[in-house]
């Protein structure tokens, strides 16, 4: 008997949409415990500019967690963007992509301050 298999689905948990600092971790939930119909799935996440253009490093979570607790089914992640101006108007968007299914895209705001905003007289 041909029994479908998924793919894991993850998803960002983290609530917040806006980034204020270089270094930022956020949390992601794998929806579904890895099983007879579901299997683990590989995701590369990283955040990209209003054109595509990718502004941090590239992250790889490996979906394959079985536990049925859900909170055993979190991951905490680390990013790093890289260094430059970033306009706190713009959207940028965190992609979610694994090689099978049409990539996630959640859009953020990216605020970061800088020392000479302060008017501090370096």
């Amino acid at each position: 008997k041909y029994v479908e298999v998924s793919n894991a689905e993850l998803k960002l948990l983290s609530e917040s949409r806006k980034v204020s600092n270089l270094l930022f971790s956020l949390d992601f939930f794998q929806k579904q415990p890895v099983g007879d119909k579901v299997q683990p799935c590989a995701y590369t996440i990283y955040m990209t500019d209003d054109e595509g253009v990718p502004v941090s490093d590239r992250q790889t979570v490996i979906a394959d967690r079985t536990s049925l607790n859900a909170s055993e089914r979190v991951f905490r992640v680390r990013f790093n963007l890289k260094a430059g101006a970033y306009d706190s108007k713009k959207i940028y968007r965190l992609v979610i992509a694994n090689d099978t299914d049409v990539p996630e895209e959640v859009a953020f705001h990216i605020d970061i301050a800088f020392a000479d905003d302060f008017g501090f007289d370096l």
